[in-house]
């Protein structure tokens, strides 16, 4: 199953256009023909798709032409590549955008289309209708289980004729690019799938000739489509990637054991038995004890969270393991429970007032056991977190001008199953400073050196009050840090000084200096 991807749609480069395209289809295809890849028959359908496309996003509205254009772009990439089976899915595709876009626009993202050759084609990822290789075999194990004969066997056909030769069984190919991987690239979970659904449709519909085709899809998936792990292999969701991803192995694990199981295969009992053992194996990297993870490290969305206890479920009737059983019970749980919290460490007391940048915010320091959204509600505000991800997270509260106290903020959770939760956390103390700093001063010449203690305030602002028969002079000597010198402006004579701290909130302290200079 494809995810959403963080990935920008690949637009043809700024030399490329449908009639550059179109002519190097046409190329490509001539060359295809003259290597025998290709029939005549095959060349001139093939040419009419091209010529139509081109036509139709000439007289297209432009939003609608510059899907076309980018769908002509992804056929003209694999123009050095055609062969029969590429050839008819690449053209195919191409068709049923023409056709489909000539009378309306695209459907949302996500939504799947069949086609007038029976193929499902899903809508999406900037690049019109793709053909989509897992939704097609599973829509065949869908129409299997509806017992629609004549479109299951249409179906099965279509697929046996899209799937591309490799070296080692056949594949199909998806032809758009995604989340890094350029097209054509495969899945070895859609090979899994798709073996299972011709080897069923073989037996259900008593079509022998579809029994070669489900053992080529799984001949492609062993070594090619699959990532060596000390536990054992581990099946490619995408060929290009090595990233591991939960359902694509459960879902392969079942498939595969399916299909030999259904034609007698002992290589596909013994792969599906392989890779369900190293699921089970690995399976601790995909249990946070609070939620499943999509891939390591990665929480699942909700509708993959359910199909982990959907996989969990059927391995525990395949194979009578109570492992999985008791896997099946915690993920179903998982889905019920609502979020729990861990507090953070409780900071210090606050002096918000005044607002001198020293303690007048407090970091709110929690822990979420799972993938929800988040919302802090502290001293009468309302914070949206949105959604966040199982672990630490903070919020920096500035109170204001609150009233002195005890506040206590109200972290509230809903996981992707809609289960709240919600804690206290720790307590914030707020107060108002009535201590004055500690002062030790001394007056050497003109030269004052000072020295301060206040836990309470990030500065303090230095007089110098002078006395000398009945005369009263100030050195204003503004603020200052909590220890240093400064050489006093002092008049004639000697004088009889004091001097006085102040912190930020304005509580004095005083020193006596003694007659200056001296």
């Amino acid at each position: 199953m494809l995810v959403p991807a963080a990935f920008a749609v690949l637009a043809p480069p700024a030399e490329a256009s449908p009639a550059s395209d179109a002519r190097a289809i046409r190329v490509g295809l001539v060359k295809a023909y003259n290597d025998g890849r290709l029939n005549a028959q095959q060349l001139r359908a093939h040419r009419r798709t091209t010529a139509r496309a081109l036509t139709a996003i000439g007289r297209l509205p432009a939003s609608r032409a510059g899907t076309l254009a980018r769908v002509l772009w992804l056929v003209r990439l694999q123009a050095p590549r055609y062969n029969r089976a590429r050839a008819t899915a690449l053209f195919g595709m191409l068709n049923q955008n023409r056709i489909y876009l000539t009378r309306r626009g695209l459907p949302p993202d996500g939504t799947d289309v069949m086609g007038t050759d029976g193929v499902v084609y899903r809508a999406g990822w900037g690049y019109g209708l793709q053909f989509h290789p897992l939704a097609n075999v599973i829509k065949l194990n869908q129409l299997l289980i509806q017992e629609k004969r004549t479109k299951a066997i249409r179906l099965a056909r279509a697929l046996q004729i899209r799937a591309v030769p490799r070296k080692q069984g056949r594949v199909w190919e998806y032809y758009f690019p995604y989340g890094g991987g350029s097209p054509p690239w495969t899945s070895g979970m859609a090979q899994a799938v798709g073996a299972q659904a011709l080897a069923r449709a073989g037996r259900r519909l008593t079509r022998p000739d579809f029994f070669p085709a489900a053992n080529r899809a799984f001949l492609a998936i062993p070594g090619k489509l699959t990532i060596r792990t000390g536990a054992g292999p581990w099946v490619k969701l995408y060929s290009f990637s090595s990233m591991m991803v939960l359902n694509a192995q459960l879902q392969a694990a079942l498939s595969i054991a399916n299909y030999g199981v259904v034609l007698g295969r002992d290589r596909g009992i013994a792969m599906g038995a392989r890779l369900e053992a190293t699921s089970r194996a690995l399976l601790h990297r995909f249990d946070t004890g609070y939620w499943t993870n999509y891939q390591p490290g990665a929480e699942a969305p909700l509708t993959y969270h359910l199909y982990h206890v959907d996989l969990a479920m059927w391995l525990a009737r395949r194979t009578e393991r109570e492992f999985w059983e008791q896997a099946r019970s915690r993920f179903d749980r998982y889905s019920r429970e609502p979020p729990v919290f861990r507090n953070g460490a409780s900071g210090p007391t606050l002096y918000p007032w005044p607002a001198d940048g020293w303690r007048d915010a407090a970091t709110v320091r929690f822990w979420v056991s799972k993938i929800s959204r988040v919302t802090v509600r502290a001293g009468g505000k309302t914070y949206s977190l949105g959604q966040r991800t199982k672990g630490w997270h903070a919020i920096v509260w500035r109170p204001g001008q609150k009233k002195p106290g005890t506040y206590r903020p109200l972290v509230i959770a809903t996981d992707l199953a809609g289960n709240r939760g919600q804690r206290r956390i720790q307590p914030i103390q707020i107060a108002v400073d009535r201590t004055p700093p500690s002062v030790s001063a001394r007056v050497s010449g003109r030269r004052l050196t000072w020295s301060a203690v206040d836990h309470e305030t990030p500065w303090i602002r230095l007089r110098v009050r002078l006395e000398r028969a009945g005369r009263v002079r100030f050195l204003e000597l503004g603020r200052r840090p909590f220890s240093g010198h400064a050489r006093l402006d002092i008049p004639r004579g000697n004088w009889q000084g004091r001097l006085v701290a102040y912190d930020s909130t304005g509580n004095r302290a005083r020193v006596e200096l003694g007659v200056v200079p001296n």
